[in-house]
């Protein structure tokens, strides 16, 4: 983690910019530690903005046998690459492709708008949500490689190796191949809510899955893919259930469908907030709290 900048620093821009280019799966750490060397189950390099301050970070996963270490020497060969050498046009302009589409989406659900001008006034002002893309799209490679030189060294950081206890559980592969997927931060999400999920009763989860798939309707296009993703964990539960009472058939989609459609009327009537957009809300007024003056 590195000491970095406060919301709206205008070093913020550049640096957001680098941490598209490094994430996803077509970003630079994805391809060199996760499909590359097979080291990590996933990485990510995070840039959190606060009011007065602000931190970026590089954050991995090792996979199998491999060790904390060499995904820290890894990332230190991709700082190397950022600070030396510019990032190609091709980056860029995908980068930016991107920035514009996910501001675009952004827009389109109210909730979710909200939650930007809550958050944005919160920090620093509601005014971001109009001012960022223009500034976002003026980055430049030279912009990222000042800030990569500026920030990205070991005496503006500190370094935690974590290493997993002999007698820890085992890390379930797949459902780490899954999450790699998402961001960061839906990976917290989706962890969150699949905590609260298993503390479901069983008699209850067939009502469960029927209210999430008539809330799928109204969940955002950009949680489309976390809501989805928790509905199908959910729905697997339900199956292994069915298999471990001896069903010859188990109770897939049909049956809560058949749920669905004996509850649509009464769940339809009143606005139900969906798992995830309850999260956002939570999160949105915790930290409200927090960074209000006492």
């Amino acid at each position: 983690r590195y000491h970095g900048v406060p919301f709206r620093h205008r070093d913020s821009y550049p640096l957001e910019v680098m941490a598209s280019v490094l994430n996803g799966k077509t970003g630079r750490l994805y391809k060199a530690v996760v499909e590359g060397a097979e080291i990590a189950n996933n990485a990510r390099f995070t840039v959190d903005t606060k009011k007065y301050a602000g931190a970026v970070s590089f954050s991995a996963t090792v996979k199998g046998d491999a060790k904390p270490e060499q995904l820290e020497s890894a990332w230190y060969e991709q700082v190397d690459l950022l600070q030396n050498d510019s990032v190609s046009e091709y980056e860029l302009e995908k980068v930016k492709n991107n920035i514009v589409a996910d501001q675009f989406r952004q827009l389109q659900s109210n909730f979710f708008l909200m939650i930007q001008l809550g958050y944005g006034e919160a920090i620093g002002g509601w005014e971001a949500i109009n001012e960022s893309k223009d500034l976002l799209l003026a980055v430049t490679a030279d912009d990222i490689k000042r800030v990569a030189n500026k920030y990205l060294t070991k005496n503006n950081s500190s370094v935690a190796l974590y290493n997993r206890s002999k007698n820890a559980t085992p890390i379930d592969a797949q459902f780490e191949e899954e999450l790699a997927a998402f961001s960061e931060e839906q990976q917290m999400m989706i962890k969150q809510a699949l905590s609260e999920l298993k503390a479901i009763p069983e008699e209850e989860l067939l009502q469960t899955a029927a209210q999430m798939k008539v809330q799928a309707q109204q969940v955002p296009a950009e949680f489309k893919a976390v809501f989805d993703f928790l509905l199908k964990k959910l729905q697997e539960r339900i199956d292994s259930l069915s298999n471990d009472l001896g069903s010859e058939e188990p109770a897939k989609t049909p049956v809560v469908e058949e749920v669905v459609e004996q509850n649509f009327v009464e769940t339809n009537q009143k606005l139900e907030l969906t798992a995830q957009q309850l999260a956002e809300a939570t999160e949105f007024f915790e930290l409200t709290r927090q960074t209000s003056p006492s």
